[in-house]
């Protein structure tokens, strides 16, 4: 059986949901007057960080302990915002942290890869020379694993 977790205050949140951040590659920092809520935001911080904004999210709510209150609300910037509830609250004052999560940034050589997989496909629908034909048969099939890889394009290569 679980404990029943203490006094949860907004120190206590904060310092759980930067260690949190630290240890998935973001870095989370406060901004706000913290007396209705505490506003947070979590940044990317390192290269190839694998948590996706829900998971940060999760996990800064176990830490605390809290709940996910809802589902994410899309912000400006491609902000995702969620409302953690922690489970415990002292009196009258219910606060609530309110997150948000910046996206993960795409690496630009990512982007160019499917850029040159979709102009390349468009090269082999166009009738083209014999010579270049295998050619560019084969950079497209290499393009398009790629592509698919990356989470861009699906893998066509059995339709034909």
């Amino acid at each position: 059986m679980e404990a029943e977790p203490g006094l949860i205050t907004r120190e206590h949140a904060l310092a759980a949901a930067q260690n949190v951040g630290r240890k998935a590659g973001y870095a989370v920092a406060c901004h706000g007057s913290r007396v209705r809520d505490l506003d947070l935001v979590a940044i990317p911080w390192v290269e190839d960080t694998a948590y996706t904004p829900l998971m940060i999210a999760e996990e800064i709510a176990r830490a605390i302990p809290g709940t996910i209150s809802g589902k994410a609300e899309k912000k400006p910037h491609g902000r995702l915002g969620f409302v953690i509830q922690p489970k415990v609250h002292w009196g009258f004052d219910r606060w609530y942290i309110d997150l948000s999560v910046m996206p993960r940034r795409r690496r630009r050589n990512q982007r160019r890869q499917l850029k040159e997989a979709r102009d390349l496909e468009t090269l082999r629908e166009e009738p083209a020379r014999k010579d270049q034909s295998a050619y560019l048969t084969g950079r497209a099939d290499q393009c398009r694993i790629v592509a698919s890889m990356l989470g861009g394009e699906k893998d066509h290569s059995e339709d034909g």
